[in-house]
């Protein structure tokens, strides 16, 4: 506690005094700008002074003035006064105005704007030079003043205080996860220290923090990125043509999750998720030399094919090393991890990127993902020794013959796991990964904001699956009625929709993401399938892929049906009618389900 404490007063601090040199450098930057503008338009007028045309013969003058102003967004406004200090023109950011011809329609403005503060303004006297016998003889005819903007530079200073809070965040999530990473080594060499290759499940999350920070780095600037390699692709409109990247990799990474689902329950967790990352690894370098939109989509592809092993594999690990009643906590601390990763990688690839470029973030992904390796290699080596699984009556039936096809269809189509699949998990993926992936990014940026702002949003959603994910946790496992956390979830995410009705822009995007993480903290859909009877008789490894199928193909339809949003005449109507649908689909699972009470009676 008091290393997180020294770090935050550090980064305040630090914040303090690198916003006290941003306006000093800005002013001195700034005001060199303006006097080489101001000396320029000087020259010019001086110019005309000089040919004989009177200060109040300037026609059109506010016009050039203008030109000025729209090319210097630093610069608040440029006029000129007479000898006797009286306004003839000025432009700013609205305006072009000329005082001197009364028969205009002059707007009011404040005419105390040429005594403002001297740290922001320059004065430069506009001097006639006449020749009076053989001498030259200089009359100042007026003044023209330029005054540089404030508004701008405490913008930008608090873009840098929004940048170092974004860091405090960020400094604070990666000090706790290097806490928890450390109190893991330190036990893990404790339990090599008494001849144990003891391992708990809690070991994922240093893992799981690592390979997301490393994969989303680029998480909030895909679709982006995408853009600038755009060229047009198999006759799609460029909406959807941009939203191939997450699709490819989130359709390749449900594919993928059968065969690990299948290949969990004969062989060790470690192998599919060490040769995940290694292909992950080299699909984010591929993605860094991507030419073109072509090679981007094929390496965003590849990249889904390892996250699907390898994510698929930590969830197997977590199932093999919990019961009953930790199972919730255990998948709590893998997502824990995974969202602090996903946050720290999500905000700081945004601001690198705000710097450096969209391409260089991926070989950064890239080469982080093979620390992910190393760590694994060495750390968790305690768990890589195959634990002696129990055959199955209906394992060595998959084995043998047909009847294993038939119970995955028997398991497909229960009630409650047809129910869970069609009306639970699909539109929470779909809603999840077409809106925070693809569709608020774009949106943002497309009403101009900043790349550190659409990244920054995203924390938002990991926050709560970070800090209020765990509270809730403790309640769904220790309730009876899991059922009723997955209706919560479909109604918050619905209600989450529904708000760009009333609001747009960035507040509805920051609610919609806010209520989003609420629902998805509540979200116990894995829990509930994980004690059916049905899913113990299939194999929680095969079950647990064919979930994540579901949820992929809903990552996959999600950008999109997304992308579709953009072409219709309101998106702001579109998003809210998508919540009505999203809620009646949850009043739909409410009424199909069955609740864990009544299957726990039934012995289902």
């Amino acid at each position: 506690m008091t290393m997180l404490l020294i770090i935050g007063i550090s980064q305040a601090v630090f914040s303090l005094i690198n916003s006290s040199q941003f306006k000093d450098f800005y002013l001195k930057i700034n005001i060199q700008k303006a006097e080489i503008m101001t000396a320029m338009l000087k020259e010019d007028v001086d110019y005309l002074l000089c040919k004989g045309v009177k200060i109040h013969k300037l026609v059109k003058m506010e016009n050039m003035l203008k030109e000025v102003i729209d090319v210097s967004p630093e610069l608040q406004d440029i006029s000129i006064y007479d000898s006797r200090n009286d306004i003839l023109h000025l432009a700013n950011k609205d305006d072009a105005i000329d005082f001197v011809r009364p028969q205009q329609n002059v707007k009011k403005i404040d005419q105390s704007h040429s005594e403002m503060d001297p740290d922001f303004q320059l004065k430069k006297k506009l001097i006639k030079t006449v020749e009076d016998q053989d001498a030259e003889q200089s009359i100042v005819e007026g003044t023209i003043i330029t005054n540089i903007s404030k508004q701008v530079l405490f913008d930008k200073i608090f873009e840098i205080r929004i940048d170092s809070a974004t860091v405090l965040i960020i400094s604070f999530l990666f000090m706790v996860e290097l806490l928890i990473m450390i109190f893991r080594i330190i036990q893990s060499s404790a339990r090599t220290d008494q001849s144990t290759s003891k391992i708990e499940f809690a070991d994922i999350r240093p893992v799981t923090f690592i390979f997301f920070f490393s994969f989303d780095l680029c998480i909030s600037f895909l679709p982006l990125y995408m853009e600038q390699l755009y060229v047009p692709m198999f006759g799609l409109s460029k909406d959807l043509v941009l939203s191939l990247p997450i699709s490819g990799e989130m359709l390749f990474a449900g594919i993928t999750t059968i065969i690990a689902g299948w290949l969990l329950d004969r062989i060790n967790w470690h192998l599919p998720f060490i040769y995940g990352l290694v292909i992950c690894s080299i699909g984010s370098f591929y993605s860094w030399l991507s030419p073109d939109a072509y090679h981007l989509l094929f390496s965003r592809c590849l990249t889904g094919i390892g996250y699907g092993l390898s994510f698929m594999a930590a969830q197997g690990f977590v199932v093999s090393y919990t019961d009953n009643k930790t199972k919730t906590q255990g998948l709590t601390q893998l997502f824990a991890g995974l969202m602090a990763g996903s946050i720290c990688g999500g905000a700081a690839g945004a601001m690198i990127a705000d710097r450096i470029g969209y391409a260089p973030i991926f070989f950064i992904s890239g080469i982080l993902i093979v620390v992910t390796v190393l760590y694994t290699l060495y750390f968790m080596r305690a768990g890589f020794k195959k634990k002696v699984v129990k055959k199955r009556i209906d394992d060595e039936s998959l084995e043998k013959d047909s009847k294993g096809l038939k119970l995955i269809f028997k398991f497909i189509f229960n009630r409650n796991i047809f129910s869970l699949l069609i009306l639970g998990i699909l539109p929470t993926a779909f809603s999840i990964v077409g809106f925070i992936n693809f569709f608020y990014p774009v949106y943002l940026n497309r009403l101009g904001e900043t790349q550190s702002n659409i990244g920054r949003i995203y924390m938002i959603y990991g926050l709560c699956l970070i800090y209020i994910a765990p509270l809730l946790s403790k309640f769904v496992d220790r309730s009876d009625n899991k059922k009723l956390f997955i209706v919560i979830t479909g109604l918050i995410g619905g209600i989450a929709f529904t708000s760009f009705y009333f609001v747009e822009g960035l507040w509805a995007t920051m609610i919609t993401v806010l209520l989003l993480g609420i629902s998805s903290s509540f979200d116990a859909s894995r829990t509930y399938a994980l004690n059916l009877k049905i899913t113990k008789s299939l194999g929680e490894g095969i079950a647990m892929g064919i979930f994540n199928l579901a949820e992929k193909i809903g990552q996959v339809v999600g950008p999109i049906m997304f992308g579709l949003f953009f072409i219709t005449t309101s998106v702001n109507q579109t998003m809210a009618v998508f919540g009505i649908i999203y809620i009646t689909i949850t009043f739909l699972f409410m009424f199909t389900a069955q609740s864990d009470k009544k299957l726990k009676m039934q012995g289902r």
